[in-house]
């Protein structure tokens, strides 16, 4: 009998504890901005979301001898000032796909283990691809070379795909 009721004590002390709780969070709002209304005194113009999708710039960007051991990411980004890529050493797929370089870029010394893909890229200043090894395949498909490029002692040890790619101006392969 001791026993039963001790059961029923329990019972009856954890279902007070469920319900005491289950209450407390219909007082405790969890929606942003914290239970507030949208024009509270709490919420202010640098909380809003933007939600437009802005293209990363880079201003003077030096990557000279950095080592990317995982994918290299830059796609749609848009370097405005100089690009130093050189000696850089890419083990992962390098994605420069859609990205702009407004200024000179250099991949001058560059290794290229996996997929490069520059795909769409835009150079609109010297591009310098000198010496550079591209170990895997390699896509220019759709790029425009707007004005000098120069693939100097550049080797092709796979695919290399330049469909639909555009030379405005002259494309040295010395």
């Amino acid at each position: 009998m001791l026993i039963k009721y001790k059961w029923e004590r329990i019972f009856i002390i954890l279902f007070l504890l469920f319900v005491g709780v289950a209450f407390a969070q219909e007082k405790n709002p969890t929606v942003y901005p914290y239970g507030g209304v949208l024009d509270s005194s709490r919420y202010t113009d640098w909380m809003k979301k933007n939600n437009r999708r802005v293209p990363l710039n880079f201003i003077n960007a030096n990557f000279s001898g950095t080592r990317f051991i995982s994918q290299a990411n830059f796609n749609r980004v848009r370097f405005d000032c100089k690009a130093d890529f050189l000696s850089s050493q890419f083990q992962s797929m390098a994605d420069f796909h859609n990205t702009i370089f407004d200024s000179l870029t250099e991949f001058e010394g560059a290794e290229f283990d996996n997929l490069a893909d520059f795909g769409g890229v835009q150079f609109n200043s010297r591009v310098y691809l000198r010496v550079v090894q591209f170990n895997s395949r390699v896509n220019f498909r759709g790029a425009q070379f707007n004005n000098l490029v120069y693939f100097w002692e550049t080797e092709f040890h796979r695919r290399a795909d330049f469909s639909r790619a555009e030379f405005d101006n002259k494309a040295d392969f010395n």
